[in-house]
């Protein structure tokens, strides 16, 4: 059943007041002391799941510029996300997309805490089958590059690219571990080959980097491997200096 036109058009308005009530008048007849009161209940409820969502980013903006922020979006933003604890992706979204000027410090910080709280809660990839011989992704599990080192600030704004992995843990939880350039190469190396045996993808990666001593490079390359696997961020074999060590 279709909506009565003039109860729709009093809704859409309704609506559009309460996202913007410094420039969209109130539907006629409604009492602007009672239509403030919902307006302050649903933009305290999107502030409140931004800030408890973007805690450090809503810390270094300050509380003043922070709510003129939620304000823009909450009023400018046409809201497509019907899941409200996913209401923070679409406000990185907006603010990469121009939303508010910030700069790119901020814009990355932005986008650093979302990938980790959505991480704890984002279903797992289906596992691929093992390759004999071969690596392969086990945890949930992202890897972000930025050109600040976001997961140190507001210790540090100098610029800095910082490769992260972050994935989750056997209990859940979501852990972090900061990656060199090479051993960025090396994760992204394993997730599109998981035929390739671990040899393989070191020998790869040193040859790609141009190490000038490309056993030593392996060697370090192995050790993260194994640690890899002991945090249950990869699984399969790991060619040692001589045979395997197999597969926890």
């Amino acid at each position: 059943m279709q909506p009565v036109p003039e109860l729709a058009a009093g809704q859409f308005a309704f609506a559009n007041h309460l996202r913007d009530p410094a420039r969209r008048p109130p539907p006629e007849g409604c009492a602007p002391e009672r239509v403030a009161v919902y307006g302050e209940l649903f933009f305290n409820n999107i502030d409140g799941v931004l800030g408890d969502a973007l805690p450090q980013l809503r810390g270094q903006l300050g509380a003043g510029q922070w709510q003129q922020l939620v304000r823009r979006f909450y009023a400018e933003q046409n809201h497509r996300e019907p899941l409200f604890h996913r209401l923070p992706g679409e406000f990185v979204t907006w603010l990469a997309g121009g939303g508010a000027l910030l700069p790119l410090p901020l814009l990355e910080l932005a986008d650093f805490e979302w990938q980790r709280l959505s991480l704890s809660w984002a279903e797992a990839a289906a596992v691929p089958p093992t390759v004999a011989g071969g690596l392969r992704l086990l945890a949930p599990q992202r890897l972000l590059g930025y050109r600040y080192p976001v997961h140190r600030l507001p210790g540090s704004a100098v610029a800095e690219s910082s490769w992260l992995l972050l994935w989750r843990n056997r209990h859940d939880r979501v852990e972090l571990m900061e990656l060199t350039p090479a051993g960025a190469l090396l994760l992204s190396r394993v997730a599109a080959n998981p035929s390739h045996r671990s040899g393989e993808l070191l020998a790869e990666v040193a040859t790609t980097i141009g190490h000038p001593d490309p056993a030593a490079a392996s060697a370090f390359g192995r050790q993260l491997l194994v640690r890899w696997r002991e945090l249950g961020v990869i699984a399969g074999e790991i060619d040692g200096g001589s045979g395997h060590e197999a597969t926890h």
